[in-house]
């Protein structure tokens, strides 16, 4: 195993151990991308048919964007996963500063 590989996964590994609630985050967030990643597609489904008072205001819309639509289903977890890892990171330094009032030796 590659070495920056294993350096991750330890970092990862010990900040699981030492606080547990960004596990349990981690995990929900997790499912939170399966399910962007399952339910895009009948989302806009829903919204292509979407009825407001006789009118379908996106139809149009979705019909003409229709090719940069689908790539939504790979932009939408991706932006989720680099929201979610800049979240966990952000609340790891934060437990981490006030237990041990530095960060890490590994944040330069």
């Amino acid at each position: 195993m590659p070495e920056w590989l294993e350096f991750r996964l330890n970092k990862i590994d010990c900040a699981f151990r030492e606080f547990p609630k960004l596990k349990y985050r981690s995990l929900f967030y997790l499912v939170l991308v399966i399910l962007a990643a399952f339910f895009y597609m009948p989302i806009l489904k829903f919204a292509h048919g979407f009825n407001y008072f006789g009118n379908y205001p996106l139809q149009n819309f979705i019909a003409e964007n229709a090719s940069w639509l689908v790539w939504g289903r790979f932009v939408v977890p991706l932006t989720l996963v680099l929201f979610f890892y800049w979240d966990i990171s952000d609340r790891h330094d934060e437990k981490y500063l006030k237990k041990y009032r530095q960060l890490p030796k590994w944040i330069n």
